[in-house]
């Protein structure tokens, strides 16, 4: 198996589970619904849902890259010869892999030292670190995606 079929498969997976966790959003949005009309809401449906929404959206971001679907600005960029269409695309790559390498850093940092102090939501005793960990878990995949496609020399799927 190739590296690129390897973190393909993996964001694959990574989508899956975020697709569970949004069909899980959505039954307890719905059974909140139905049994807040019987007169008895589901407690702590907003820490849930908020919850649940983490690695939808990190997992997401990584399989994003992967297929290109983030926002370009081709206007200018299309004007440019082909050779410094790469060069800045790599720059950009570059500037993206270290936001996000510093972003996913700093939420690990910020994560331990919750779990040092325990800290956990107010309803259903959900932790918090586990999210935030979620959360940077999915970054430092978007980061690993970047980096292997900036090594490709590719800055988004049929580009070069």
């Amino acid at each position: 198996m190739h590296l690129r079929d390897f973190y393909s498969w993996v964001v694959k997976v990574l989508v899956g589970i975020g697709v569970g966790f949004l069909l899980a959003v959505m039954l307890v949005f719905v059974g909140n619904v139905i049994f807040r009309g019987l007169g008895k809401p589901i407690l702590g449906t907003y820490e849930m849902i908020s919850f649940c929404m983490v690695p939808v959206i990190s997992f997401a971001i990584g399989y994003t890259a992967l297929t290109g679907g983030h926002v370009v600005v081709d206007v200018v960029f299309a004007l440019l010869h082909r050779r410094v269409r790469k060069v800045l695309g790599a720059i950009t790559t570059s500037l993206s892999i270290a936001f996000w390498t510093l972003t996913a850093w700093k939420s690990t940092e910020f994560a331990m030292r919750q779990w040092a102090r325990g800290e956990t939501t107010e309803q259903l005793a959900l932790p918090i670190p586990l999210f935030r960990m979620i959360w940077a878990f999915g970054l430092y995949f978007l980061v690993l995606v970047l980096c292997i496609q900036l090594i490709q020399g590719r800055r988004r799927r049929g580009d070069g």
